[in-house]
């Protein structure tokens, strides 16, 4: 089955930061190419629904498409950077998804290893839902196993045609009011998934995603 990868993004392509320059995305995107070659799967696509200024809405362009074949790549930007909204922009990718899973994932996540495609495919392929528990780093290095995070998940899009985020300006609760609708519809699995991480960045007040 093909898999649509919904991202929402602004601003975390490279996140500048005290400390210096996050390629917060860019990390993001690259490790799962190298998860999907990994794994030799070609049938996939990747959605982006950018809230980026114009200049970095380029970079994003060219950064996709050297690393992803152009038809594999959706790429489409708001009008309105004020209007950012994290739901909005899944709710956008979406409606331009083709494939039969679609997984939702945030900008700053990590594929260090393809586990998580791999039980994304078998769950959903068993009329599961999939919401994998990342490990989230911290700045040293350190982290830990973060079930709270609902934000990332592998459904099939055929639960989805009554189903859509919430759309808030401000961040709060989007994936826990997902998260009850998708298990209102279909029977949700969860694990720890070894090489699943969540990056260590700063916090925002903008709910950048």
């Amino acid at each position: 089955m093909k898999i649509s990868f919904c991202f929402t993004h602004k601003n975390r392509l490279k996140l500048k930061t005290k400390s210096g320059i996050l390629p917060l995305f860019m990390n993001c995107l690259s490790t799962l190419n190298n998860c999907l070659e990994a794994i030799d799967f070609k049938d996939y696509e990747i959605i982006i629904s950018s809230w980026d200024n114009e200049k970095d809405f380029k970079k994003l362009i060219n950064f996709t498409s050297s690393i992803f074949k152009n038809n594999q790549v959706k790429l489409f930007r708001s009008e309105s950077e004020k209007n950012f909204t994290r739901g909005g922009g899944r709710n956008k990718s979406l409606e331009m998804a083709s494939g039969e899973i679609i997984a939702f994932i945030d900008a700053d996540m990590l594929f260090v290893r393809p586990n998580v495609i791999l039980k994304g495919l078998e769950c959903t392929d068993r009329n599961l839902s999939y919401f994998p528990i990342c490990f989230t780093l911290n700045k040293d290095g350190t982290g830990k196993w973060r079930p709270t995070g609902l934000g990332n998940c592998f459904v099939k899009k055929d639960i989805l045609k009554k189903i859509r985020w919430k759309e808030k300006r401000t961040w709060g609760q989007e994936d826990d009011w997902f998260y009850e609708s998708i298990s209102k519809t279909s029977k949700v699995y969860r694990d720890n998934c070894p090489g699943w991480y969540h990056q260590w960045h700063p916090p925002t007040d903008s709910g950048d995603y």
